[in-house]
């Protein structure tokens, strides 16, 4: 018998679906990507804070906004202080 007539399963690729918006994913070590009790830091690079405070990337230091310094050009910023700056900035009535 040939083996043309056989069908063999393709080889995996190693590629999996994309999971659905709310769908928990499991890591390689089996664990789930978090656990509902535990917050995740959300970090931006500047080109989005500046974006979602609708100021230039580079008045961001200017203004004070508090970061992260990873290497000499790297900076990140923290979801979280970024809206702990920003309410502390809008109880002291600066502009």
């Amino acid at each position: 018998m040939s083996r043309r007539g056989q069908r063999f399963p393709k080889p995996a690729t190693g590629r999996q679906s994309t999971p659905r918006k709310g769908e928990r994913v499991a890591l390689p070590g089996g664990l789930p990507d978090h656990e509902p009790e535990k917050q995740v830091a959300v970090v931006w690079t500047p080109k989005q804070t500046a974006a979602w405070l609708q100021v230039a990337p580079r008045q961001l230091i200017a203004l004070g906004v508090p970061s992260i310094k990873l290497s000499r050009k790297v900076r990140r910023y923290v979801q979280a202080d970024v809206l702990a700056w920003l309410e502390q900035q809008r109880r002291r009535g600066r502009p």
